[in-house]
């Protein structure tokens, strides 16, 4: 008897620790979220320049690049036609990330035609080239945007705001645990993704870099 009970006092803990930990997961996917983590990069590139004419660019952006994509992914899901948010089949990726390709691209080459701040102009190209390749691997195997989004913004970041944002690299590792916990992706995929988020974002830096002599990202 005793033993039954301690048994089942066992597997009640274990159920409610298993529970909670896929609580703190969702928590964590959608605090983390590719959108959420863009439009934080945007806010934060836009406080450091804090300027009338960055927060009128930063508006378009967000509304070019980011809203006009997550209207069309939540009508699809309203539609069935996606099954949830974070578009968890590979082949639902497709279109959506085909159309944030687009917008991006249309953002970007406004913002180069009429001169808009440097560092959100980076970060738009940035963003078109990363969802490209993203997309391009998608067709062949499921890999973590989770994890490119929050890499990349974490060496965004640093680029920015120097040794103060460092702290942001914990949050990977965090997120990776997330996606695997909700079994969204493997650990290799949450790998390759922050691995994939990380080159690429150094590469544009590496890029912009003749342009920015003094290694300040908010060059003119």
């Amino acid at each position: 008897m005793d033993i039954n009970t301690d048994y089942g006092a066992v597997m009640q803990e274990a159920v409610s620790r298993a529970d909670w930990e896929r609580r703190l997961a969702r928590l964590v996917s959608g605090l983390f979220s590719p959108p959420l983590l863009v439009l934080v990069g945007v806010f934060l590139a836009a406080t450091a320049i804090d300027t009338a004419q960055v927060w009128r660019w930063s508006a378009f952006y967000i509304f070019t690049a980011l809203i006009i994509p997550m209207v069309y992914i939540l009508w699809q899901v309203r539609r069935g036609k996606i099954s949830d948010f974070h578009m968890q089949e590979r082949s639902q990726r497709i279109v959506p990330m085909l159309l944030m390709m687009a917008c991006s691209l249309a953002a970007w080459i406004v913002m180069r035609q009429m001169d808009a701040p440097r560092v959100l102009t980076v970060f738009a190209g940035a963003g078109i080239f990363q969802t490209g390749l993203l997309l391009a691997v998608t067709t062949r195997w499921k890999i973590s945007g989770h994890g490119t989004a929050i890499a990349s913004l974490a060496v965004f970041l640093t680029a920015l705001f120097g040794r103060w944002a460092a702290p942001v690299f914990l949050a990977v590792p965090l997120v990776a645990w997330a996606r695997v916990r909700l079994k969204r992706h493997t650990p290799g995929q949450t790998i390759a993704g922050a691995l994939i988020g990380a080159a690429f974002m150094l590469v544009v830096l590496w890029v912009i870099a003749p342009y920015c002599p003094r290694g300040d990202l908010l060059c003119n």
